[in-house]
């Protein structure tokens, strides 16, 4: 894994926003921010403007990895069972992410709904081989970058 000195891996994403929210841990697999820019330029090409990503979650400690899971258990009312399984999150190969596309200042932002983003996320190269989660409930979609493909979530088409 290649550790980047400068504040920006590509145009349009941040350490900063892909980092631990706890720990500011920042060093995340650059294959994925590669996708993930590629991904903004493919969505931008199919709406004819501009299509911002947001990032609701790139790397995670295990500290926080394991803060969101007891948090999601008891939104979901079920007991907190800790999983053997290492999230794509802590191994620094996952982001959740959502897009939107802005219009004229004071106006709403307009969302991009989810199935379209996994639909579009699905095509390119390192999430074809990888992992895509549709959370349209959520309103979020998981990629990550995994040896094997995955597809899972709410129902959706490549």
């Amino acid at each position: 894994m290649i550790k980047l000195e400068r504040e920006r891996f590509v145009p349009n994403f941040s350490r900063h926003e892909l980092s631990c929210p706890c720990c500011g841990l920042d060093d995340i697999e650059l294959l994925l921010v590669y996708g993930l820019q590629v991904l903004r330029c493919e969505l931008c090409k199919i709406y004819f403007e501009e299509v911002f990503i947001g990032v609701n979650s790139g790397i995670r400690c295990e500290s926080c990895d394991e803060q969101l899971k007891r948090k999601l258990a008891k939104q979901k009312g079920v007991p907190y069972r800790k999983s053997k399984k290492v999230s794509k999150h802590v191994l620094k190969k996952a982001a959740d992410i959502w897009g939107y596309r802005k219009r004229s200042y004071g106006e709403p932002k307009i969302i991009v709904p989810p199935e379209v983003i996994a639909r579009e996320a699905a095509k390119i190269y390192v999430f074809k081989r990888g992992g895509v989660g549709l959370y349209k409930k959520r309103g979020f979609v998981h990629l990550d970058v995994r040896e094997v493909t995955a597809r899972w979530g709410d129902k959706w088409r490549e």
